[in-house]
């Protein structure tokens, strides 16, 4: 078994080397070229002017993750500690298998219900209704069942006696709730990056929600292009240009955010263990 798990630990370290070699050898033309590479760090895509700036992408993929990701966690939390609480085990099992249903909705259903219900109602608040919030509350609703599943899985796996524990000392429901939050901490932790990946992952939210307008975000009301949105953009129209290598360049800053918030969760997990 110990065998088996090592070449497994080898097989998936050399696919992940190989992933970041790829996107490096195809990202490389444009990086090791002075002018190029500047132009990546700029704010302006025109690649008819030889702009091939990443940068309103990049803050636009980091503004809807981040937003998403933490809206989804407090209602995901909130339902999870909603459902350990109650002293009716059902009502556990009725959410896990409703938000099972739900996680295995494909995520154009979700992009089309924003399209139908979500972009007319901001468009009555504020431009075409194509935005970055309409983005955020579309992959919110993509998130919640995933976080809520993982989340109660995490509490459910928290031994009993520390239930019988905390309440044969005189503790309260809430009490114990605290004890909970403080006990399965890592696990929360590694919701919260599991969330965090997919949001940044997805394409198809943003692709269909966020607008498709290359610009810096300065409102939650603004158009915006997401750095998975321009990928599967550019794949679309271009096979052979400076813009096409570009989406190389953007997979690279994918693979090295990820990598980031890896990194970042097992400092965590090392500093409050």
């Amino acid at each position: 078994m110990k065998f088996f798990a090592a070449i497994s630990t080898v097989l998936s370290m050399m696919a992940i080397a190989g992933i970041f070699l790829f996107l490096l050898y195809f990202s490389f033309p444009l990086l090791k070229n002075p002018e190029l590479f500047f132009s990546l760090l700029s704010t302006q895509w025109n690649p008819a002017k030889e702009s091939y700036g990443l940068l309103p992408m990049f803050t636009a993929s980091l503004a809807i993750a981040f937003f998403s990701t933490s809206a989804a966690f407090l209602l995901s939390l909130s339902i999870a500690l909603a459902a350990e609480s109650t002293p009716h085990r059902k009502i556990g099992k009725t959410l896990r298998l409703m938000f099972s249903v739900f996680a295995s909705v494909p995520t154009v259903i979700y992009g089309f219900l924003g399209i139908i219900y979500l972009v007319p109602l901001i468009r009555g608040w504020q431009g075409s209704g194509y935005s970055i919030l309409t983005a955020t509350i579309g992959l919110s609703f993509l998130l919640v069942p995933t976080m809520s599943l993982f989340f109660l899985d995490t509490f459910r796996n928290t031994p009993k006696k520390y239930r019988l524990a905390v309440l044969s000392l005189g503790g309260t429901t809430l009490t114990y709730l605290r004890f909970l939050l403080a006990y399965n901490r890592k696990g929360i932790g590694a919701g919260v990056a599991m969330g965090l990946g997919r949001a940044l992952g997805d394409t198809m939210i943003a692709l269909m929600l966020a607008g498709n307008a290359v610009l810096v975000p300065k409102h939650p009301g603004d158009p915006v292009r997401t750095l998975t949105g321009h990928i599967a953009l550019l794949f679309a129209i271009d096979f052979d240009s400076v813009a096409f290598r570009s989406v190389f360049v953007s997979g690279l800053l994918l693979f090295i955010l990820s990598l980031i918030l890896l990194l970042l969760i097992r400092f965590l997990r090392n500093a409050y263990a």
